[in-house]
Parts: C-alpha cells; structure tokens; sequence
C-alpha cells in the first residue's frame, strides 16, 4: 500500500506527459500540414526566396544517347542532332548577350545633353562587345556552312546502292530546317536591332570619323599614329562583321563546301541538294503558314522569319538559276496575314523589304498592304483582346482547379500537359496582339488611336497574369512535370512499339534465315530503336534532337496516317513543355514598353480612372520589370569587367540580370544610373508613378474626406447621388500589397498618410481654428481609411482663461443646448452632468478671446448665429404649422374674443394648465417631454443665441476699453473728429505733426496708421453696434411680411401655456439641483427662455398692455407680465431684449 501510495504521482504525471506530448504533435502535424498546403498552393512572387527551375539537364554527350549498331545511320544522327542542338546554343546566347545591350545603346530617359567626349567614351565602351559578336557571327557562319555541307553530303545521289536513294530521297529533316531557320533569324534580328538604332550608327560614324582625324594628326590626340591606324582598322573591321546586314549576307558569301569521294565541290553544284532543300524549305513556309492567324499559332512568326532567311540563304546559294517560285509565292502570300513581324525592341522584319534587299533579281511585290492591314488590325484589336480575356479568365480557373493536392496525379497528366501548353499559346497570342499593334504603328509612322490605348494596357495585364498564374503554381508543376512529360513520352512509345516490334521481328527473322536484309529495314530498327531509348529517359534538349531527327527521318510508310500525325503533335508538347520557362518568359515579355514609355502614363492613367481594381497596378509594373530587366542585362554586358573577374562570373551577372528583374539592393548601382542607365528608368517611372497615381489618389482621399466631415457639419451642403455619381472604392489602393516598381518597394498606405500629415500641419498651422476639423479628418481616416496618422501637436484656438469664442462659434447648437444663461451678469453656465466640473463663460473669456484672434471674430459670432437663429425659427415655424398646435391656438383666439370682458382682457391661468395638459396627451418621447417641452427648449436655445451675441457685444467693449485706457486725451481725439454740421472728420494730429520735420516717407506711414488706429478705437467705444437691432430688423423683413407664415401671427396665444411649462421646469430644475449633487436636468437660471420669448415676439410685432397685479406697468411683453402673475414675485421686466425696470 505504501509503494502504491508513492507510484500514484508518478502515474499522474506520467499520463499529463503523455497528453501533452499527444496535443503537441498534433499541433506540429497541423503547422506541418498548413505549410505543405500553402507551399504547394501559391507561390508568393513577392517573397520568391528560392527559385524553381524546370530545365532538364543531363551530363553526357549527343553520342552517349545514340546506341546502335548501324554506325552509319549512328553518325547521321548524331550529326544532325549535334547541329541542331549547336543552332539552340547559339540562339540562346544572341539573346541573353547581344540583343539587350545592343537595342539600349544610346537610350536616354531625359533631355539633357550629353557632355564633351561622352559619345566617343559609349562607342569606345561597345567596341569589345562588338568584337564579341563579330566573333559571334562567325561562329554562326561557320555552323551554317557545317549544315550545309553535311545536307549537301546527305543529299548526294553517287547511284543505285547510295543512301539517298534508299533511304533519304524525300526526306526533309524538318526539325533541323527549324532550328537552322531559328539561327538564322538570330542573324537577321541582330542585323535589324543594328540598323533601327539610329543612336548607334550615328554615333559610330561619329567614332570612326574621330579615328580618322587621330590616324592623320596623332600627335593632337596624344596617340601614337601605328596604334590609332590599328585601333581605325578594327572598327572598319568591326563594321564590315556587323553592320548593314553583313551578319546575314555572310552566311552565303563564305565558301559551303561539298564533299564526296571524287572531292570537294561547292554545294551549290549539287542538284538533289538544292531541289530538297527548295522542297523543304516549301515545306516549313505551308507548315508555319497554316498555324498564323490560328488558335494553335505559338513562335510561328518568328519561325516565318527563319524560314524565309532561310529561302535567302538557299537562294543565294543557287544564285544565277532559276529562283523557286512556289516558295517565293507562299511567301508573297503570307504577307498579307504577316506583313511586319516585331522581332525586338525597335527592330521590325519587313518580307517585302527582306526579300527585296535579299534577292534584287526576284520579282517585286505589286501592292504594299502594310497600311490595309494595320487598319484592319485595329479594327479588330478590341474584340480580339475581349474574347482573349475571357479565355484567359478560364484558363486561370481551370488551372487553380486542376493544379491542386485535391486532385488525383493520374487522373489530370494530360489535362495539366494541355493546360500549361494552352497557357503558351494564350500568352503568344496576346503578345502578339499588343506588340504587333505598337511595331506596326512604328513601322509605318500612323499615329496610334485612342480606343487601342485600353486594349494594349489589357494585353499587357493577361501576358503578366498568365506569367503570375504559373509562377504560384511552380511547386505543383515541377513536381509534376515530370510525370506529365513521362505520360507524353509514353503515347509516343505506344504508337512505335509495335511498329519497332515488327521491324524487328522481320529483321531478325531474316538473319536467322540467312536471307538478304532490306537497308531500308535495317536503317528503319535503328532509328526506331535510337528514339525509343531517347524517349525512355528525361525530356532533355539533346534528346529532342536526337528524337526529332530519327523521326524526320523515318519512312512514314510503314506506319499509319493518323498514327504519324499523332507522333508529330505529341513530340511537340515534348517540345513546348521542355522549354517552358523560357516560352513562358519570352511570350510574356513587355520589353516593349521601354520603347514605348510614353504610354505608361496613359496606362496608370487608366488605372486611376477606375479605382477599382488596384490589382492592374502590380501587373503593370511587373510589365514594367521586363523593361528594366532589359536595361539591367544591357548595363551588365557594356560594363567593363575588374581584372580579377573572370569571364564566367561575367556571363553569371548577365544571367542574373536577364532572369531576376525584381532583384533588389542595389541594382541601380550595378546597372547604372544617370540618364541612360537603370536609375534613369526608375525616375521615369516613380514620376509617372507619382503624377497619375499616387498624387491623384492622395487628393481623392482628402477630398472626400473633406466632403463627409463637411456634409455632417453644414446641412445646406449638397450630397452627391450615389446613383448618378457612384463612390468609388479608394480604400482598396490603400489595403493592397507594397508595389515593386525596379527594385524598390512603394507603399501606397505610407504615401497617402504622408501627404495628409503635411497637409494637415500645414493648414492647421496656417488656420488654428480648423485644428478640430482635421482632427476629425484624421479620425475619420483610421476608421474608414486604416490609415494612422500623426497628430500635428499645433494649438486650435482654445484658451487657457477658459472657453474659447471660436470652439463655441463652431459648435453653438451644442452650446446653446448644453448652457444656461444669466441675464444680470450675463455669464453662461454649463448645466450640471456626469462631469466633475462645469464650464463657465463671461465677458472676461469673450474679451481674452478677442484679444488672441482679432476684432473680426466678433461679425463672425453674429453671422454663425444668425445662420443658427433662421434654422431654429424654421422649425418654430414648422411647429406652430402643425394641426393639432395650430387649431387649438385658433381655438383659443375664438374663446378669447368671445369672453374677453368677461375675463378683463387677461388670458385664464387654468386654460394655460388645460393647453399643457392637451399636449402633453399627444404623446411623450423616451425621456418624458411632451411636444410643448421640446418647443420651450428651441426658444430657450434661440434666447441662449442672441445672449451669446449680447455677451460678444460686452466683451467687445470690455475689450475695447482696455486698449483705449493707454490713449492719455480721449477728448481731444473727439474734438478733432468732430467737424462741422455735426459732421466726423478724421483724426490726423499724429500726421500733421510729422509733415515739418522733414522725416522719411516710412515715419509719415506709420504715423498716418497710429491715426487710424486710433480714430478705430474710439469710434469703436463711442459707439458700439447694435447686434439686436440688426437681427430682429432682418428676421422681421422675412417673417412678417411672408403670406405663407400667416399661421406665426397666433404665436402670442402659445406664450401663456409656454411659460406655465417653463415655471414648472425651472422650479423641478431647482429641486432636483437640491436633492442631489449632480443632475443631468438641474439648474439654477435659465434666462435664455425669457430673452428668447421677447425676441420672437419683437420680430412678429406682437405688442400688447399687460397688468401685473392689477398695477399698469408699461407696454410690455404679454408674456413677461405673465410670467410676474405666475411667479407672484419681484423680477425684472424685459421688454424688446432690453432691462426695463423691476415691478411687481
């Protein structure tokens, strides 16, 4: 029992151990779990760490992938496909190294001019990459020459027993036609890139002419004339390699040897070799010809360009024969669907143009359609984004649906396969759509239309949301790729492996039989078995080729029709999916817009005429990346490397550049700045940025700040219609993520909350008195807005003496309801609350106030009042109107009349108490005021206003009698202003004094503004003005001579019953201020009911001789001498706003 007793803690704490081990596990399961899915889900471009590449390499030669024991179909092979994948190369190099830097010479984002010897310095800077790409080009001629050559060898018809014959007769390796065509274009790209910068050869010849003037004068230039004669020859040598499409034309000028067993000849001897070379050539001009203008069209314009470089190139060949019509007429037939292709930047392709320049024998189109067909172009530019747009919409849905954990991998392989190949041809298409627009307004020098602006913005936004699309999903599809090529792989396996099954059959049954084998069968096995090892393994470039070779060169004899078609689209999604991210790359690139940045304000302008759709911003300036990415690579490949880089951490920096365009930390400094480097692109477009964004949305926000506070300040302001005049949705340009606009990070919450801190400050430095209004603009923009802004610490006009004039002229309808006033010492008193103090305000606050804000705020005071004074008498107005008040005041005029002997013209006490009662059976609110209640209120708030203005008046004299207590004759002032008639004069003893003592013209100024100073003040204390009068003259012009106000003239019969309720308030008021310490209801006084009964009665001319006890008193107010007989007591009378005397 005791050992137990011990292993009972144990256990216990044992089994919370176990439960919490227990809870923590599933908790790391479920953080485990959450990370899995938001890995795989959406891969955050803003927070892109690590970088997927879906490249696939593989480390072995084209040989190694070739196994066969037929050497000589072995060697052809691998020929073929090492030139092919030799074409790709060089291809791939021209664009990462030569076409951006070349394009950006010269640019410049501003206008100023370029210093002495900047010029030379640029041109002297371009001179090693030139070298680079004449050694480039010859590179390229000489693999041309290789293709060429070994064509020609393939070709070659040496009898019965050759090899053309049996096997290569008819047959076009198509893939390699392609991808020499590819090079080719490279060529001929590099050669428009060349000639569409002006800057560029302006600037050369400029160079070369300096390089002239140094060989002949050395010893001006500080040179040594063997070094500037070298230094002149490579330039000329440079410009012979590069310049005026001498890259293209070198490809036929050099020599193309043909080698056979007899020797070597010129290819262009060879006959079969130029008549398949036409044919092929005829072949891929109708196969890319059938796919432009197509929903399938992917590079095909651009592969239009090499195929018909490469009809050049064979034509040139073949020079002084006869040219191949049939080819030269697809081609002239083409042009009307692709007159102008835009190859890069400003770089255009003309085929009318090419081919003339190319082939000057060759018949001359007859008709230009350049213009035809840019109009039509824009015809249809609209309608062609808007159905592109909506098949983007459904190709990002089906995406996000298919691209999931949810779905099965063997169920959607060849879904997603055609997703990602759709999202290719989508990207293409639209591409196409904008750049081909801009290019061909280029090209031809017609203005571009306004209505084509919103479409090019919207291609610009589909190519980049495709691009975004993808890019979340690159953890799903590079786990997936894989399998989803494999699948590919395995159709085309299932279409050859029976045809391989029975050639080799055949083949072996043969060689067991000692029969004579077929060459035809023999070289069929192994090609088919040569590819289906290649398909067997990874979708490699060199596997590709190797692939696409044996299938070009297959007799498609031997297998069926729709089996050879269906190979053929299959080996091209292997094609398309193997080079995804670079299709992708290059499909979505808007490099463009760097030639184009002057639609960028336009686009944003677009953007801010929305509001709506904050996401178009970041689309935008993801477009807007290519362009610095372009200018970035340009910088990196000019720049001159340190003498400790080598020259492959040269080309990783160039890499760098071209694939990482959102790289911060310093890449201005690394592409350069200025005017024509990567900072000079930033300023351009922060500036646009800021003019058509961030500047309009900032006014946006503050305007309808302004707006809402005002509509809730001034009841006269007009609200717009959010029908006719729909608000629009600023806050979400506010809550959207920071934008990354060329490696920095603009935050549009922190720009807007900056400008209305300034702007705040500002005004409220400027105007103390609004402060209170921006702090509720301030406090309007948190809880509308988000937005935290800093309080501006500036005073608002409240003083430290006690309650400011201005504070109670903004919010009077909040004084007047929450302060009672004195009539004898005319001082406001905050009526007692929750609070623990109470406010006051005397002549002593008003006259403080006036001292710290000037005189003029006294007028202010009365217009703010009498706009508060002509709201209350609407709603007097409104009330006396009402039935039920007006028939029982009608009622009681009747009654009146009839018994007014009777009654000794005095109104009953008791029909006063009925009145109130009546009323009071109308019904009370949530706080038991009858309908009477409410109205004696709004005359004692109306009686609360003109006391304000009576206490404005006594602090202004009380005011006005401190400052003139420093003047030492107040008398001899008025004697001089005094003039004859009674007339006023000015006073001008000051000036008079200075005119003989022959003082400077300042002395005379200031004496004449002590004068005036002081005529001001003594006329102000002499006098005064008379605020009442003024509004009972003003309100009386407008209420009694109004018929529509007849019903006011009744007004006198409601003021009996009106004091009997205000008689039984203020003495509950009392009684309550009595039992408790703090009363909401409590008071001691409220003399704003009595000033405001007589200041209603004065302006309806609503005058009557009242008794008081039997004792005549004066012409009084009826309602006054009323209020004595009530009361019973000594008070004092006020007749017209004014004390009259105390009577009983």
């Amino acid at each position: 029992m005791e050992g137990r007793g011990h292993s009972l803690p144990t256990e216990e704490h044992l089994e919370k151990l176990k439960t919490f081990v227990a809870a923590h596990g599933n908790e790391l399961r479920g953080i485990e779990n959450f990370i899995d899915d938001s890995l795989t889900e959406v891969w955050d471009e803003f927070n892109d760490l690590v970088a997927i590449k879906l490249d696939v390499s593989e480390h072995c030669s084209t040989a190694d992938l070739i196994a066969t024991d037929n050497k000589e179909i072995g060697k052809i092979i691998t020929t073929f496909a090492v030139l092919t994948d030799e074409c790709l190369r060089l291809r791939n190099i021209a664009e990462k190294e030569f076409f951006c830097p070349l394009a950006c010479f010269g640019e410049r984002f501003d206008d100023t001019p370029l210093s002495e010897g900047d010029e030379a310095e640029q041109v002297a800077a371009l001179i090693p990459l030139m070298e680079r790409l004449s050694l480039f080009a010859a590179r390229c001629h000489e693999v041309v020459a290789n293709c060429m050559s070994q064509l020609s060898g393939l070709y070659t018809d040496s009898g019965k027993t050759s090899m053309y014959r049996q096997a290569f007769k008819g047959v076009h390796l198509q893939y390699t036609l392609t991808q020499l065509g590819e090079l080719l274009r490279v060529l001929v790209t590099l050669d428009e890139i060349i000639v569409s910068n002006t800057e560029l050869n302006v600037q050369w010849a400029e160079y070369k002419r300096m390089l002239q003037s140094a060989a002949l004068e050395p010893e001006v230039f500080g040179i040594s004339a063997s070094r500037a004669a070298k230094l002149l020859m490579a330039v000329m040598r440079l410009e012979g390699d590069v310049f005026n499409g001498a890259m293209l034309r070198g490809c036929w000028l050099q020599e193309l040897p043909w080698h056979t067993d007899k020797g070597t000849a010129e290819v262009r001897s060879n006959k079969d070799f130029i008549t398949e070379m036409n044919a092929g050539v005829r072949e891929r001009i109708a196969e890319v010809g059938a796919r432009i203008g197509d929903a399938t069209e992917h590079d095909h314009r651009l592969l239009l360009v090499g195929a018909a470089a490469l009809f050049v190139v064979v034509s040139q060949i073949n020079r002084g024969r006869e040219l191949d019509s049939k080819a030269y007429k697809a081609l002239l037939q083409l042009r009307a669907r692709a007159p102008v292709v835009p190859l890069f930047a400003r770089a255009t392709w003309d085929m009318s143009s090419f081919l003339h320049s190319s082939l000057p024998n060759a018949a001359k189109a007859s008709k230009d359609n350049r213009a035809s067909f840019l109009a039509a172009h824009d015809d249809a530019l609209a309608a062609e984004v808007q159905a592109l747009n909506l098949q983007v919409s459904a190709w990002m849905v089906r995406v996000e649906s298919s691209f999931s954990d949810k779905v099965q991998l063997g169920e959607a392989l060849s879904t997603r396969g055609n997703l990602l190949i759709q999202g290719m041809l989508l990207a293409r298409q639209i591409g196409n759509a904008g750049a081909l627009s801009l290019a061909l307004h280029a090209h031809t020098g017609i203005p571009l239309r306004q209505s084509n602006l919103r479409p090019i913005h919207v291609c610009c936004q589909m190519v980049k949301g495709i691009q975004a699309t993808l890019f979340r999903k690159a953890p799903l599809i590079a786990t997936q790729m894989l399998h989803i090529q494999r699948f590919f792989q395995q159709h085309v396996l299932q279409v050859i492996g029976p045809v391989l099954a029975d050639v080799e059959t055949q083949v072996g049954t043969s060689r067991k039989a000692g029969w004579k084998q077929e060459a035809s069968k023999v070289d069929m096995l192994a090609m088919l078995t040569v590819m289906s090892d290649c398909l067997k393994g990874p979708n490699t470039s060199q596997r590709r080729a190797v692939i696409n070779a044996c299938w070009d060169m297959l007799p498609k004899k031997w297998i069926r029709e729709g089996d050879v078609d269906e190979v053929s689209l299959q080996l091209k999604k292997l094609e398309m999916l193997g080079t995804l991210s670079h299709a992708i790359s290059r499909s979505c690139d808007c490099s463009f817009l760097l030639w184009s940045r002057g639609l960028l304000p336009l686009f944003l302008e677009q953007i801010r005429g929305q509001w709506r759709e904050p996401h178009q911003l970041h689309l935008l300036m993801a477009a807007v990346a290519d362009a610095g990415a372009v200018v970035k690579a340009a910088a990196a490949a000019t720049a001159s490397p340190s003498s400790s880089s080598s020259s492959s951490q040269q080309q990783q920096q160039q890499q760098n550049a071209t694939n990482n365009p959102h790289a911060t930390g310093g890449d201005a400094d690394a592409a350069g700045g200025g005017a024509t480097g990567y900072g000079g692109l930033q300023r351009v477009v922060e500036e646009a940025l800021e003019w058509e964004v961030t500047r309009p949305l900032c006014q946006a926000i503050e305007t309808d700040l302004r707006l809402r506070i005002h509509s809730a300040q001034i009841d006269a302001l007009a609200r717009p219609n959010p029908f006719k005049h729909p608000a629009h949705d600023l806050a979400s340009f506010l809550h959207m993520r920071p934008l990354r606009v060329l490696g920095k990070v603009i935050n549009m919450k922190e720009k807007v909350a900056e400008h209305l801190d300034r702007t705040f400050y500002s005004l409220t430095a400027m105007s103390s008195q609004d402060g209170k209004t921006y702090a509720e603009m301030r406090n309007l923009a948190h809880d509308k807005f988000g937005l935290l802004l800093i309080d501006s610490y500036l005073p608002t006009g409240r003083l430290e003496q006690g309650l400011d004039v201005l504070e109670v002229m903004r919010n009077i309808h909040v004084f007047v309801a929450r302060y009672s006033y004195h009539l004898h010492t005319q001082v406001f008193l905050e009526k007692p609350g929750a609070n623990k103090y109470v406010h006051s305000i005397g002549i002593q606050q008003v006259a403080n106030s006036i001292r710290t804000h000037g005189m003029g705020i006294m007028n202010t005071t009365v217009n703010f009042s009498y706009q508060f004074l002509a709201r209350k008498l609407a709603v007097l107005s409104q009330f006396i109107f009402d039935d039920h008040i007006k028939s029982r005041l009608v009622k009681d005029v009747k009654y009146f009349r009839e018994h007014r002997e009777a009654l000794g013209s005095r109104y009953p006490y008791e029909r006063a108490v009925e009145f109130n009662s009546e009323i009071r059976r109308l019904g009370l609110d949530a706080e038991k005021r009858s309908y009477l209640d409410k109205f004696r209120i709004l005359i004692t708030e109306i009686g609360n206003a003109l006391g304000f203005v009576r206490l404005i008046r006594a602090g202004g004299l009380n005011f006005v009698s401190g400052a003139v207590g420093y003047i030492p004759d107040l008398q001899a002032i008025d004697a001089q202003r005094g003039g004859e008639d009674g007339e006023k004069g000015r006073f001008a003893q000051f000036s008079a004094a200075m005119q003989g003592e022959g003082l400077s013209g300042e002395a005379g100024e200031a004496a004449a503004n002590l004068d005036e100073a002081l005529q001001q003040l003594t006329l102000r204390f002499a006098e005064g003005t008379d605020f009442f009068k003024l509004l009972v003259d003003v309100f009386r012009n407008q209420l009694s001579h109004s018929e529509e106000l007849k019903h006011l003239k009744c007004f006198h019969v409601i003021v009996p019953p009106l004091i009997v309720n205000f008689v039984e308030f203020i003495l509950e008021a009392k009684d309550r201020l009595l039992r408790a310490k703090r009363q909401v209801e409590g008071a001691l006084f409220d003399d704003g009911f009595a000033l405001g009964v007589a200041f209603v009665l004065k302006v309806l001319a609503q005058r009557c001789v009242c008794v008081c006890d039997g004792m005549c008193v004066r012409e009084c107010v009826l309602g006054v001498a009323f209020v004595l007989k009530v009361l019973a007591q000594r008070c004092v009378c006020v007749c017209d706003g004014m004390c009259v005397r105390e009577c009983v």
